[in-house]
């Protein structure tokens, strides 16, 4: 477990490097209000993305690793091909007659950018093959094959944007884009057909006729549907307010600060889908599969800390290197967002186990009711708290998820580990005070953060069991005789 988890985590890093390469770049050149206007397009491309493909390329995590093996697994490829292709094409091309006809509909920032979004709208099959393809890796067991392919899929897009810029500006990074995955993805195509035998097309292949067979398939989708869609559309509503009530360069602020805290999301919910859902959704007893879930949520909290403690004490600085020296006034909110996206990492573990427990319609609820939440007192506290109000507003709506999906796993007989608790608590306590007892700048404060850095993600020590402290020394041992044998 621990091996490949390990793998996924650094290729999910490199990811995001890529990601934050691309949004240095971007801000360099455009600045903070340049920054806002990509973020929000992004978003909106995303969300619009997750609308047109049905969740189609979520759902395959559920239904085909129980075919894994089998011949069926081969033909519910096509069929899920298909539909995505197909599902993802309609959709686009309806939001794009409706932008041409109704540009305000889609707000004033859109209406303005127009041309960059109907451009932009390009993207969302490719971003819907792109999320199946890697998904369709994780459900044959090859969680590192889907992880790699992630990160080929982000490290493109940084490179096309970079080439974009060079040629012009917004319009031109997501016609580079556009070009360069569609590349990539067709590669990956015929990759899985060399090699893989998993075919364009299958004559037997019919998303209905898997329908049919799995009439659990819909509301999975449904469920799966409400999750992604109420997600993009919180964070939709966070981005539109900010600007909307602060000014575009609060916009930026905000964008620096959701692509950090999202970018240690991606990690480890990452680490989550190409990992431990497969495993959950295979034939097992019921305590194997709550075991699971709780060895693995409790070595995500200690990966979380062990990413976010250097995050929140430096900020400034990652800031500064990740974006410029202008978003440095974004830092003060930084923990904050963390803290939310703990919730949201603990979440994605609460859902995946629902599934697991064909919970689906509990899953539909809580995703709804959330976002729902999220988005309503984005509009009520943003325009009063600014930034402050903002993450408030998107911890309610965690919190309300959480704690529906906690109810409903409790009458299954699933229980939260201990231990997960305790980490969950001394990541709040580490991430809330760190910044604030350790304010200001000199190379005597730098050296100081170092040591607390050291010593909080130390403290982990005592949260390992007798096996982790065990592998943790013999790691120690084996650097330490590699170290002198090279010397």
């Amino acid at each position: 477990m621990f091996r490949a988890i390990a793998i996924i985590g650094i290729l999910q890093v490199l990811t995001i490097l890529v990601q934050i390469v691309r949004a240095k770049v971007i801000s360099v050149t455009l600045g903070p209000a340049g920054l806002g206007v990509i973020g929000l397009i992004d978003q909106l491309i995303a969300m619009i993305s997750t609308v047109c493909s049905l969740s189609l390329p979520t759902v395959v995590l559920r239904v085909m690793p129980r075919v894994y093996g089998e011949p069926a697994f081969s033909r519910q490829y096509a069929s899920f091909l298909k539909g995505v292709v197909v599902a993802s094409l309609l959709g686009s091309a309806a939001f794009a007659i409706v932008l041409f006809i109704r540009p305000e509909m889609f707000g004033e920032v859109a209406g303005t950018y127009s041309t960059e979004i109907g451009i932009a709208l390009a993207s969302v099959p490719l971003l819907a093959i792109g999320l199946l393809l890697p998904n369709v890796l994780a459900a044959s067991m090859r969680p590192v094959g889907a992880a790699s392919l992630s990160f080929g899929v982000a490290a493109m897009a940084a490179v096309a944007a970079g080439a974009g810029l060079i040629f012009g500006g917004i319009r031109e990074i997501y016609i580079a884009q556009a070009g360069a995955t569609a590349a990539l993805l067709a590669a990956t195509l015929i990759y899985f057909k060399v090699k893989l035998h998993l075919p364009f097309h299958d004559p037997e292949a019919s998303l209905v006729g898997e329908i049919r067979a799995r009439p659990d398939i819909i509301p999975t989708a449904v469920a799966i549907y409400a999750s992604l869609v109420g997600t993009a559309f919180a964070l939709l509503a966070v981005r539109y307010v900010t600007a909307h009530s602060l000014g575009i360069e609060a916009g930026g602020w905000l964008q620096a600060i959701l692509s950090m805290v999202l970018a240690v999301g991606a990690v480890l919910v990452a680490m989550a889908a190409r990992y431990l859902s497969p495993l959950l959704n295979r034939p097992a007893p019921l305590e194997d599969k709550f075991a699971l879930a709780n060895q693995f949520r409790r070595r995500q909290l200690m990966i979380l800390i062990g990413l976010t403690v250097p995050l929140v004490l430096f900020a400034d600085i990652a800031l500064t290197i990740m974006f410029s020296s202008k978003f440095t006034g974004a830092a003060a909110w930084l923990p904050v967002f963390l803290i939310w996206q703990l919730l949201v990492i603990q979440n994605n573990v609460q859902l995946m186990l629902l599934f697991a427990l064909d919970e689906i319609w509990t899953v539909a609820v809580m995703s709804i009711a959330g976002s729902v939440v999220s988005a309503i007192l984005c509009a009520v506290l943003i325009p009063s708290f600014g930034l402050t109000g903002a993450a408030a507003a998107m911890m309610a709506g965690a919190a309300l998820t959480m704690a529906i999906a906690t109810v409903r796993l409790h009458k299954h007989g699933y229980v939260t580990g201990r231990s997960s608790l305790w980490l969950g608590g001394y990541a709040v306590v580490v991430l809330l005070a760190a910044p604030y007892l350790l304010q200001g700048a000199g190379l005597g404060l730098i050296a100081l953060k170092v040591a607390a850095c050291a010593v909080l993600i130390g403290g982990l020590w005592f949260f390992l069991n007798g096996e982790e402290k065990a592998a943790v020394m013999k790691i120690g041992r084996r650097s330490a005789v590699g170290g002198s044998a090279h010397g």
